[in-house]
């Protein structure tokens, strides 16, 4: 993935991301908090279609940023963008970070899920809740 950068504090840098793509990732943000309020199959199988969702998200930016690897369009400056006009949104770097360790996390969970894996993923939200605190409100655009 690539993201344009703007310059300023690294703990405050911010990368612009699609915004169907955050969406997808709060789904999964949803479908996680859920899922750990009563870890059981249905809620699991829910969490599975979020990440699925997701996935599926993430491959059609990966489709259009080949695009521009072939020189068929300029470089994108915002993740997951998936056409040449995309609406993204401002996300921090840890925040974003810290979605990326939350999704592993719950991929971890769906395929197997044991003791370990709903540890990792309570750490994981834990970790997202944590950088979310911390991230400066949105610009009230």
């Amino acid at each position: 993935m690539s993201g344009h950068r703007r310059p300023g504090d690294a703990e405050h840098d911010e990368l612009e991301v699609d915004d169907t793509l955050e969406g997808d990732i709060g789904a999964v943000v949803r479908s996680v908090d859920a899922y750990l309020a009563a870890p059981a199959d249905d809620r699991r199988h829910e969490l599975l279609t979020a990440l699925e969702q997701l996935d599926d998200q993430l491959e059609a930016g990966d489709a259009f940023s080949g695009r521009w690897l072939r020189g068929v369009l300029p470089d994108p400056d915002v993740v997951g963008e998936t056409s040449t006009h995309p609406i993204a949104d401002d996300v921090q770097q840890g925040e974003f970070h810290a979605q990326v360790v939350l999704v592993k996390a719950a991929k971890a969970e769906v395929a197997g899920p044991s003791p370990s894996t709903l540890a990792a993923l309570r750490t994981a939200r834990q970790g997202l809740s944590a950088e979310q605190a911390v991230a400066p409100p949105p610009d009230p655009a």
